[in-house]
Formats: C-alpha cells, structure tokens, sequence
C-alpha cells in the first residue's frame, strides 16, 4: 500500500496525486490518501480533488497512517533535510527535500510506504495518461461566457500577488521570481507567438493583475469566489 499525503490549495492537489498516482501504477499498488491535515488546515478551500474532479480515492485510516509514517519527526525532519533520504528514523515514510526525493522510492522492492511532498513537475501525468485520456476532468460545464473566450485567440495567465507581495517569508522564497519584469517579458514573449491574444487572467490579487495588464485585451475571471474558485 502507498499512502500518500494530500495537502496544500488546488494545485498542489493535482502535483501531489499525480506522483502518487504514477507510484501506485509502477508498483501495482493500491492507493490510499493521508487528508488529516485538513482538519486544521484554514488556507485555500480544503480537499478539492473529488470536487472538482470526482477524483474518489480511499481516505487513509490513522493505523494505516501510523504504522508507515515516522514516529520520531523532529529527527526525521532533520536527517530528511541533511542527507535528502532517511536511514534511522523510518525508512519506510519518504519526504521531498529541496524538490529532490530519494530514489530508492523508484525500488522494486519499495512497495508498502508514506510519502509526502509538492512534487511540481507534469513528467507524472505524462507518464500516466494514454492517448485522449486525461488525469483531470472537471465535473461541470462550460457556461456561454467561458466558452466565448475559448473561441478567441485566448491565452490563461495566472498572476500571483498576493502572498508573493504582502508575505514576508513568500516574498523572500518567490518575490524575484514571479515579479513584474516576469509577468511582462512572459506578456511579450506571448505576444510574438500569437496574434492579438486575448489574456485569461487568473489572480489573487485583483488590482495588482488589472494593472499588470492595463495596456492588453484582457478577461479577468472574478466570479470563481471562495468554494466556487
């Protein structure tokens, strides 16, 4: 059995099953899922993945949980952090480091096993899916607004404000990087690949995103609030 934490908004979600998704299908392993932490969690809109996408995967139980994940976390945490990987303190829970995982996950012989992390790459879902399939299907349709931008030449932007700005410890993980200078020279180089795009803006920050794109055609999608977003 692979259990697999779940944590995080929306797309974390997606990162997050993805990899385990694949774990489960290399391995031929069922897949169960750790949502505890979401009994504490206040950021974001919870679990979302059955949602949205009528994702339906078995919820871990706390023996299941206990028996795989580390009972020493501290130690854990420190060792995971110094050396990526994990010898004395429950080899069996596996945690992302510094967006590296231990290899040894990929092991045959690894089949029974708690992991968690972000894992933010698509390599997984291209591993997963086959020809027309998707990992991710919404479970509503499109309504006449959503589908009068898809007939133009649309581009979605997600623009991130918010806590990038106004969070301290974010701005200092990823204010240099999500900044403005990114948003205009990604604005640009889109700009020379498509004819009078037609930008689908996606933000946390409102006001931030309209100025950012004053000077562009530009939707700003502002009725996807709270559990609707």
């Amino acid at each position: 059995m692979i259990v697999g934490k779940i944590i995080g908004g929306l797309g974390n979600q997606m990162f997050q099953y993805a990899f385990y998704k694949y774990l489960s299908n290399l391995k031929f392993e069922e897949l169960q899922l750790d949502l505890s932490c979401f009994c504490s969690y206040s950021l974001h809109q919870g679990y979302e993945l059955e949602k949205v996408f009528g994702i339906n995967v078995n919820s871990s139980n706390a023996i299941n949980i206990r028996k795989r994940k580390t009972n020493f976390p501290l130690l854990f945490n420190i060792e995971n952090r110094l050396l990526s990987k994990n010898y004395f303190f429950k080899s069996s829970h596996y945690k992302e480091s510094r967006f590296f995982i231990d290899s040894m996950i990929f092991n045959d012989r690894e089949v029974d096993f708690y992991v968690e992390g972000y894992f933010q790459t698509d390599k997984y879902i291209s591993k997963i899916i086959k020809g027309d399939c998707s990992l991710f299907n919404f479970r509503t349709e499109m309504n006449s607004i959503e589908e009068s931008l898809l007939s133009q030449e649309s581009v979605a932007i997600h623009i991130r404000g918010g806590d990038y700005i106004n969070n301290n410890k974010d701005k200092a993980l990823f204010g240099e990087i999500c900044n403005i200078a990114y948003y205009k020279k990604s604005i640009q180089t889109i700009q020379s690949l498509v004819k009078r795009p037609h930008f689908i803006v996606f933000s946390d920050d409102e006001e931030y995103a309209k100025n950012l794109l004053a000077e562009n055609e530009f939707t700003l999608i502002d009725w996807n609030k709270g559990v609707n977003s």
